[in-house]
């Protein structure tokens, strides 16, 4: 059996690290759930912000795409691009669709998870809540004003996050884990994730020009442009004779798709799109100027009957000259 020459076990393992999970995300289930918080040294925990771009309400997401304003705190091509599908929304209810494309946020940061049944000392990427982890905040910092470090490994606490509802109701309750908190193994401190580094590789993958084309493809507005400022190497180009308009990004030649797909293409659905503009209203206007200019020429009646007053007169005179010969 021959072995796999150097040269493609090197391009086998860039290949695992490009398209493997950097690390599995996991978020608290119905009920109680269990946890130890574990603090990476450079980066105890990571503001996360996605976009989910989808071309109707139920449908799969076209693209998901990283936040700039929320991870990297940098301009977002896509925030400006729903904010002007959401301006130029036809109707309430399309509205209301768009803005399920603003950047739904979170939190991560390691943590074991130690839910009974679920146990485990490799560490896991917790997400949470903004609001969730703002009640996990106020316990670590109600511990240490009594002198305890949550975080410790040794001597730390677990934490509970109890979750209820459904949907736009949903709750969550955090609360310090009862009984005794389990130091942490040390083997798993050593098996920390980079949270940024995997923010980056799941989020940040060159999917920018894919949800900007399906935001103008949806909501029919222009979003060309609006990666000039990205760091990412994705091009984009001039808008074209044809499409002037601007209503869409192209992609670069790594990419398949070099116009907007329209919803139908994309995912096989389609949505209401703004209606074509109506025919200039110019002319119109000038029909209806026409048709009021017209009224006016009513008054022409009066001529029609003057005529009628010659026989009149013609009358009057046959009288007289009849009364002449008579004399």
């Amino acid at each position: 059996m021959s072995a796999l020459p150097a040269e493609l076990q090197s391009l086998v393992a860039k290949g695992r690290a490009k398209y493997g999970q950097s690390g599995s995300r996991v978020k608290p289930k119905d009920g109680r759930n269990r946890y130890r918080l574990l603090l990476n040294p450079t980066k105890p925990w990571v503001d996360l912000g996605v976009h989910w771009i989808k071309p109707e309400k139920d449908a799969k997401p076209i693209a998901v795409v990283g936040c700039e304003s929320v991870v990297h705190d940098k301009p977002c091509p896509i925030c400006t691009a729903v904010d002007r599908a959401i301006g130029a929304a036809i109707d309430d209810e399309s509205k209301k669709f768009y803005e399920e494309w603003k950047v739904k946020k979170s939190v991560i940061i390691n943590a074991l998870v130690r839910t009974k049944g679920e146990e485990s000392d490799d560490p896991q990427i917790l997400e949470l809540t903004p609001t969730t982890f703002d009640q996990v905040l106020a316990i670590v910092q109600s511990h240490a004003e009594e002198g305890i470090n949550l975080f410790d490994p040794n001597e730390g606490i677990d934490i509970v996050i109890e979750k209820s509802g459904r949907a736009m109701n949903t709750k969550y309750l955090v609360q310090p884990g009862a009984g005794t908190s389990k130091p942490v193994p040390t083997e798993a401190m050593k098996k920390l994730h980079d949270l940024e580094a995997h923010i980056e590789k799941e989020f940040f993958r060159g999917d920018e020009t894919k949800a900007l084309n399906a935001i103008a493809a949806t909501a029919g507005v222009s979003v060309a442009g609006l990666l000039a400022s990205s760091p990412k190497p994705k091009a984009i180009a001039a808008p074209s004779a044809t499409n002037a308009a601007g209503s869409s990004v192209a992609e670069d030649d790594e990419t398949e798709t070099t116009a907007p797909a329209t919803p139908s293409a994309l995912t096989g659905a389609t949505r209401t799109k703004p209606k074509p503009a109506p025919e200039p209203e110019p002319e119109v206007v000038e029909e209806e100027d026409e048709t009021v200019e017209a009224e006016p020429e009513a008054p022409v009646k009066p001529a029609a009957a003057k005529p009628a007053v010659a026989p009149a007169e013609d009358d009057g005179m046959a009288d007289i000259l009849s009364q002449l010969d008579d004399l």
